[in-house]
């Protein structure tokens, strides 16, 4: 109708933003559920490490934008850099081991994989 004002947009984080955050939670619900509740898949915590810290950034981002003395868009292209190298370091390891043998493992580290493919994916597309 005429005359009418739109309704104002709520802030929101752009699509790197959610690919990144995405893939942190895939690597951590990987963790909780292959880990520590099943106990059969395992991977290095550093990974996680790199996941938990990628998670309370773009929540940060999320609630208070702009108020990190350095931009957050640079310390997520670098975790999103660190959990590339460390989800394909993983994957050739699990290849040299010979860990992925069932399916459990499988499903496991397919969900690592494409945690730490997303995080790489989405921080190349965060603009600096």
């Amino acid at each position: 109708m005429e005359g009418e004002t739109p309704a104002p947009s709520a802030p929101g984080l752009s699509t790197a933003h959610q690919m990144v955050g995405l893939g942190a939670l895939l690597v951590v619900a990987d963790y909780v559920l292959f880990e520590l509740l099943l106990d059969t898949y395992g991977f290095f915590t550093g990974t996680l490490l790199v996941a938990v810290f990628a998670v309370y950034l773009v929540w940060a981002e999320q609630q208070r934008p702009g108020r990190w003395p350095v931009p957050t868009a640079w310390l997520l292209k670098i975790l999103g850099a660190a959990a590339g190298v460390l989800g394909l370091v993983e994957l050739l390891t699990d290849l040299r081991l010979g860990v992925l043998d069932n399916a459990t493992d499988i499903i496991a580290g397919l969900a690592l994989y494409a945690g730490a493919a997303l995080m790489f994916l989405g921080a190349r597309r965060l603009e600096s």
